[in-house]
């Protein structure tokens, strides 16, 4: 079995999602079942949610909100090579955790810029208290 989960989850998290992720990841390791989890940090491609919210927010606005500095690293991975990754751990035996980030480590305001770029825009990043930002517990 393959269970795709999340970077860094935990018990302890203050976000929701990455408790439940921590949650689920017990359960799969409590099974019978030989697994590989894995955990893969931003993802890209497709119809990715993050990239492409960027992406839309610096189409329209001049400004994009950043929670705190921004200088939180990010290692943004493709999702056709996290499919390829639950692909092959299902042709294991033994049970693996795998984490799926990418070579690029950028700064989170690093990545809200490069994406601006990519659309053909320039944002201005607006440093925001953590709270004034989605906020998903």
């Amino acid at each position: 079995m393959a269970h795709i989960s999340i970077t860094n989850p935990s018990r302890s998290s203050p976000l929701a999602y990455f408790r439940g992720k921590a949650l689920a990841e017990e359960v799969v390791v409590g099974s019978a079942l030989s697994h590989a989890i894995i955990r893969p940090s931003v993802l890209f491609g497709g119809g990715d949610v993050l990239i492409n919210n960027i992406a839309w927010l610096a189409r329209r606005l001049p400004f994009f909100a950043v929670a705190g500095t921004g200088e939180y690293r990010v290692r943004p991975v493709s999702v056709d090579d996290v499919a390829r990754l639950a692909v092959d751990a299902e042709w294991r035996e033994d049970d693996l955790v795998i984490d799926a980030v990418g070579p690029e480590i950028f700064t989170f305001a690093e990545l809200v810029r490069a994406v601006a770029m990519a659309v053909g825009r320039q944002v201005h990043i607006l440093h925001v208290p953590p709270g004034l930002t989605l906020n998903f517990q």
